[in-house]
């Protein structure tokens, strides 16, 4: 929880206000403080809240060395309220009428800090927000519900080469430099992907191609539908992580798979067999397609006949039989693991 100190300027020889200000309870991550009316000039500059009693020039002067997002509170007679200049009223905050009574003033200040706290949690939680969104290196964007970009993170704004102002509050077609009759002949499924998320109503996974100012790129994007406090459709957002250099090693490695001289097998974390070379099919007369998804322990089993068991550095032999000749195998198994070290 944040805490910040409201600074409160009182220019009225209403005792009833210093009194009622003396007595609030702060709210939760607040606190707040008299400023002291001799340094009042530079008080003006500073303060948070300004509850005055003042001609209207005065007023006038005051409006415009405030702080911008000051909140000013005028206490006046009903005849000097309505002769306000108009530029003036609008810069109030709020308007007193005399006389006031403590209780009225105990309110109507409570009041004040509640929209004074409702409006510094909505820019924490825009600082949150922003700073969330920014440092993560996937493309992230919200969209109401006609398709326009309402809030882009900067990963976005770098694929597309334009700036949040330039992105924010336009559609697709603008923000990737595309014609609509390119859209239609290519492969791209980015528009009726977010129909598919408004009809479902849930989040969907897709894989997307978009034409970005690096080239082409393949995109596997989760989106998903935002609602209102009415649970009513508002619009959808967007995370898309780039994985074309993901295929890109996924093809590099059927490569390699491919020119070994010995046969391959690779499983995921499930224990399944997930790929194979072709020259399995020289040893194991299945073929590496039939081999593709069945249990490896299970397969080992069926395949290798008389394995030993595998050693410290990963090594077994085994036997095969290739037609009617039977053959010695040496076995390898080695886990591969991520990044964070799993296998």
């Amino acid at each position: 929880m944040y805490h910040y100190k409201l600074q409160v300027l009182i220019l009225s020889q209403d005792n009833r206000i210093y009194d009622a200000v003396s007595a609030l309870e702060p709210l939760a991550g607040f606190e707040h403080e008299l400023l002291l009316r001799q340094s009042e000039d530079a008080a003006v500059k500073t303060a948070d809240v300004i509850v005055c009693e003042l001609s209207g020039a005065v007023l006038a002067e005051l409006v415009k060395n405030s702080k911008p997002d000051a909140a000013i509170v005028f206490c006046a007679e009903p005849q000097t309220a309505e002769q306000l200049d108009a530029a003036v009223y609008q810069s109030l905050t709020d308007l007193w009428i005399r006389p006031c009574t403590e209780a009225f003033v105990a309110f109507r200040l409570h009041r004040l800090f509640e929209h004074i706290k409702i409006i510094k949690d909505c820019h924490l939680a825009q600082r949150y927000l922003d700073t969330g969104i920014n440092s993560i290196p996937s493309l992230i964007w919200f969209k109401d519900i006609r398709g326009a970009h309402l809030k882009v993170n900067d990963s976005f704004c770098r694929a597309v080469g334009k700036t949040k102002v330039d992105v924010e509050g336009r559609g697709h077609y603008y923000i990737w430099d595309m014609k609509k009759e390119e859209y239609e002949q290519g492969e791209y499924i980015c528009l009726e992907s977010e129909e598919i998320v408004l009809q479902e109503k849930k989040t969907c996974i897709f894989d997307e191609k978009v034409k970005t100012k690096h080239g082409m790129r393949q995109f596997k994007t989760y989106k998903s539908p935002i609602f209102d406090d009415n649970e009513q459709l508002i619009g959808t957002v967007g995370i898309a992580h780039d994985v074309t250099d993901l295929e890109n090693m996924g093809a590099e490695l059927e490569v390699i798979l491919r020119n070994l001289p010995f046969a391959v097998l690779l499983t995921n974390e499930a224990g399944k067999i997930i790929n194979a070379n072709d020259i399995c099919s020289q040893y194991f007369t299945e073929g590496k397609e039939a081999m593709i998804g069945q249990e490896y322990q299970q397969w080992k089993q069926q395949n290798l006949a008389d394995m030993s068991e595998i050693n410290a550095k990963g090594y077994a032999d085994a036997k095969v039989l290739v037609g009617r000749r039977e053959k010695n195998l040496e076995i390898y198994e080695k886990p591969i693991f991520d990044v964070f070290g799993t296998a």
